[in-house]
């Protein structure tokens, strides 16, 4: 996984040696298996450019890396859209602020956090272990 080179702030040192041994390619089938067929909210169904999984791809990683912020995650997804293109052989325009804030005000919490949780258990446990190295705030998930 790729970690967010920010102008505002540093990334943890312990966040970017566990992304060394991190497996992104099994996470990214993790996300499409779970979040396929979660609720898509977005209207006009013929003009969305990103699938429902994607998203919360980005999103995702972008909060493994540090992103705190809507603003921080589009940043992320820019900055690593060439990375996003070479690990899913296929290139998506990196999701905008916009699109971002639109998914997530549109989106049930309630939802949101159910599907978190139902991957997070179903993931295979090395990579449950690689996550929770980078982020020891889902060790909560586990129990």
């Amino acid at each position: 996984m790729e970690v967010l080179i920010s102008r505002r702030k540093q990334i943890d040192p312990i966040i970017l040696e566990a992304c060394k041994q991190f497996d992104a390619r099994i996470f990214v089938e993790t996300i499409k298996g779970e979040f396929s067929n979660f609720p898509d909210s977005r209207y006009n169904q013929k003009r969305v450019v990103y699938p429902i999984w994607y998203i919360n791809l980005v999103i995702l990683c972008g909060f493994f890396c540090g992103c705190n912020t809507i603003e921080e995650i589009a940043e992320y997804a820019l900055l690593q859209q060439s990375w996003f293109k070479e690990l899913l052989n296929k290139s998506y325009p990196p999701p905008s602020y916009s699109t971002l804030w639109w998914f997530l005000v549109r989106t049930q919490p309630e939802a949101l956090k159910q599907y978190f949780v139902k991957w997070f258990v179903k993931i295979p446990n090395q990579l449950k272990d690689q996550l929770l190295a980078l982020d020891p705030r889902l060790s909560s998930l586990q129990k």
